[in-house]
Parts: C-alpha cells; sequence; structure tokens
C-alpha cells in the first residue's frame, strides 16, 4: 500500500473511532445533528475520511442520512426494537452455539477462554466492570462464537445485528455484575467440551438473563 493510501486509511480509522466514542457516550446525542464541518476541524483532516467514517457507523445503525439534511445520530432503542432484537438474537445465537461447539478447534477455545479470562480478571482487580468494556468484550466473545460454526450465513445474520453497540448506548455509564461473567463461562466451558446441547441451553440462558438485565434502562 502506497503512503497516500496507508495516510487515508489510518486518518479514516481515527475519524471512526472519534465519532463512535462520541455517539456511545452520549456527548453526540440520540437523533442529534452530526457536524461534519466540526469533526473536521477537530481532527484536522479533510472531509473524506470523516465521511468514510459515517458511511461505516451508518451500515452499524449508530447514524442516518437525511437527503439534503446530513447525518444525525440514530435514536436509542425503542422498547419494541429492543425486545424484537433479543428476539432475534435467541432464535440465532443458541444454534451458533450448539454448531460452534460441535465445529470447536484447539485455537478457537483458546481465544473464547483467553476473552474471558481477560473480563474476569480485570472485574477481579477492580471489583466490577464498567459496562464500556463489557460491552467490547462481550461483542468479540459473541462474534468469535459466530465465526467458529463454520456457517457464513449464520456468521453474517449474527454480525449484521451489531446488537452490543445499540445496547452499549443504553447501558454505558452502568457496571456489569459477576453474573453475566459467569455465564460467559458456562458457554465457553460447553464449546470447550463439544457439547452442543449445553451450550445452546448456556446461551439461551445468558441472552435471557441479559435482557431482563437492560431492561431497567426502560423503566
Amino acid at each position: 500500500m502506497r503512503s497516500s493510501e496507508a495516510g487515508a486509511t489510518a486518518a479514516a480509522a481515527d475519524a471512526y473511532q472519534l465519532i463512535y466514542g462520541l455517539l456511545l457516550s452520549g456527548e453526540i446525542e440520540p437523533g442529534g445533528r452530526i457536524a461534519v464541518d466540526q469533526l473536521v476541524r477537530r481532527l484536522g483532516v479533510s472531509q473524506t475520511p470523516v465521511r468514510q467514517a459515517l458511511v461505516t457507523l451508518e451500515a452499524e445503525g449508530l447514524v442516518s442520512k437525511t437527503h439534503l439534511v446530513g447525518y444525525r445520530a440514530s435514536e436509542l432503542l425503542s422498547r419494541k426494537e429492543f425486545d424484537d432484537l433479543f428476539a432475534v438474537r435467541i432464535l440465532l445465537e443458541p444454534q451458533a452455539a450448539a454448531l460452534a461447539a460441535e465445529q470447536r478447534s484447539d485455537e478457537e477455545v483458546v481465544a473464547l477462554k483467553a476473552l474471558q479470562d481477560e473480563m474476569t480478571g480485570q472485574a477481579v482487580r477492580d471489583g466490577a466492570l464498567p459496562y464500556a468494556l463489557f460491552a467490547q468484550g462481550d461483542g468479540q466473545l459473541h462474534h468469535r462464537i459466530a465465526g467458529a460454526t463454520g456457517n457464513a450465513w449464520l456468521e453474517d445474520s449474527i454480525t449484521r445485528l451489531h446488537p452490543h453497540l445499540h445496547l452499549f448506548r443504553l447501558q454505558y455509564r452502568t457496571t456489569v455484575t459477576t453474573d453475566a461473567l459467569e455465564e460467559h463461562a458456562e458457554i465457553v466451558e460447553a464449546i470447550a467440551a463439544g457439547d452442543a446441547r449445553a451450550a445452546r441451553a448456556a446461551m439461551k440462558n445468558h441472552l435471557r438473563r441479559g435482557q431482563r438485565r437492560i431492561e431497567r434502562s426502560f423503566r
């Protein structure tokens, strides 16, 4: 890759990370207009990498574009959207866990255990795990499980939901109890053991309990 192309790619990545952080922290409020010119000045780049970042964020559902108006931050999930998201996850992800158990490789098991241990270790050290860190690790774990299924269609369907990005915005200022981490451990242990039935049940339990935990955001 030429140096100019590498620089453009790096600028777009920097723009993505900045806007991503502003959206998830609420500094750009749900429904708020995104001023491209302000972002350009803040980053000291041209409009091109900022617009490239916004295209990616639009694909992830975090921003929307209106003709002649520009980009706005997406609204937070409504209660119906939240319930619908979990309904789809509960259809797809337990099956993904079962397939991951059947298709498991030593490499995948090591990677899953490493992700689980990293989150658990931080929670033990700090006494609690900020939701920002949990959402990042949880997203990686679920995506890794989807990737381990050997079914590209299923993996793509789960990845396209981007659930952790949307749920993160509901829960940003909260912390996570050890319950969610213990649920992860049950899923990973079942996959490592090649027990498809236990992996399916553990994932369904994790999603059901996670749904109940996040429901508090609507109260």
